[in-house]
């Protein structure tokens, strides 16, 4: 077989055989190409709202914390009245029990 019909024949074999595979391995390379893109899309958008997310969080937690705060203000403010109004009770229980001594006296 001479070397131009070796040529040909090669030539025939990459156009039948070769050609058509790389052909759909190109279409497919662009179709995945296309669904990356995509899926980048997707995920910078994921990204972005992961980092909101987790500036929300800090934000709740801040006021989680100031809510813990004024909690524990309140309970205290709760607690010194309640020492006072019972400091006040036994106060005017003493007081009650001298009024009736002094009433008791004079009678």
């Amino acid at each position: 077989m001479p070397q131009n019909e070796l040529e040909k024949t090669l030539g025939k074999v990459i156009d039948q055989k070769v050609m058509p595979g790389l052909k759909t391995i190109k279409e497919k390379l662009s179709e995945h190409d296309e669904k990356f893109k995509s899926h980048d899309e997707k995920l910078d958008m994921i990204i972005e709202a992961v980092a909101e997310t987790k500036e929300e969080i800090v934000v709740l937690k801040e006021k989680v914390d100031d809510m813990g705060y004024t909690d524990e203000r309140i309970e205290t403010k709760l607690d010194a009245t309640i020492r006072r109004q019972d400091d006040l009770s036994v106060k005017t229980d003493q007081s009650n029990r001298r009024l009736l001594r002094l009433e008791a006296k004079k009678s």
